[in-house]
């Protein structure tokens, strides 16, 4: 996934290695449900907040992961911000995510997480739109820091509401292993929003020059976008009453 923007989407590395891991995933999951002490059993995945949870964590690996490789190129290969100015721009972005994610446990406990859950996806969404306005002749404040101010308010919440999700209603002698699944569908997510903003940022840049390279960035903010909503919708289908 993370060699798919150099190499392509159909290259012949990149089919092989996908083949190869589906069969892999689907020799996985025979030996599972044969063995008597299965690593990971099938039963936990008959736990409705767990899936919906797991498939709500990876769009947010997709979109934090993806939005940070967009936003940073954007930054320093049209705005030309050095690597070390552009990360103290994102103070902002990484406090709003500090913040939002120590609100969020106890905003849990009063509307559920699948409120919460929808909540933030409808952050990321607000936040991948403005991001869709950039200039090649931007600047900090007028093109980066109220996207940056959103997206890492969404980031916190729907972090911590797609791991409360994922964890509800699991034994306790699973808890260990559910959060481990959690943990590398986040990752999961990363590796293919990463692959996916990028690819889209590439096909829609055509030649060099702040203006060109802009125009491939807009469209890779708007797959954040069609992503955020996709995650909207998931939110909504999370099992489970309202108040978590």
């Amino acid at each position: 996934m993370v060699e798919v923007p150099t190499s392509g989407w159909t290259a012949p590395r990149t089919i092989i290695a996908l083949a190869a891991a589906a069969l892999l995933l689907a020799l996985f999951v025979l030996v599972e449900r044969r063995s008597k002490a299965p690593l990971v059993p099938p039963r936990l995945f008959a736990n409705g907040p767990l899936v919906g949870g797991n498939l709500l964590m990876v769009l947010v690996g997709m979109l934090l992961l993806g939005f940070n490789v967009i936003v940073s190129l954007y930054a320093q290969q049209v705005l030309h911000f050095t690597p070390v100015i552009f990360g103290l721009g994102t103070l902002a972005y990484a406090l709003m995510d500090l913040l939002s994610a120590n609100l969020t446990g106890s905003l849990i406990g009063r509307i559920g997480h699948r409120t919460v859950a929808v909540g933030g996806m409808a952050l990321f969404v607000v936040g991948s739109l403005l991001m869709t306005g950039v200039s090649a002749g931007g600047s900090y404040f007028g093109d980066l820091f109220w996207g940056l101010l959103v997206f890492g308010t969404a980031v916190g919440t729907t972090f911590v509401a797609a791991t409360v999700a994922a964890l509800t209603g699991v034994r306790e002698e699973d808890a260990g292993l559910a959060s481990g699944i959690n943990n590398m569908a986040f990752w999961i997510g990363g590796a293919l929003g990463t692959a996916v903003v990028s690819s889209v940022a590439v096909a829609f840049t055509n030649g060099p020059g702040p203006a060109a390279l802009t125009t491939g960035f807009q469209a890779a903010f708007w797959a954040c976008f069609a992503c955020a909503a996709l995650g909207v919708l998931v939110a909504l289908a999370l099992p489970g009453r309202a108040r978590g």
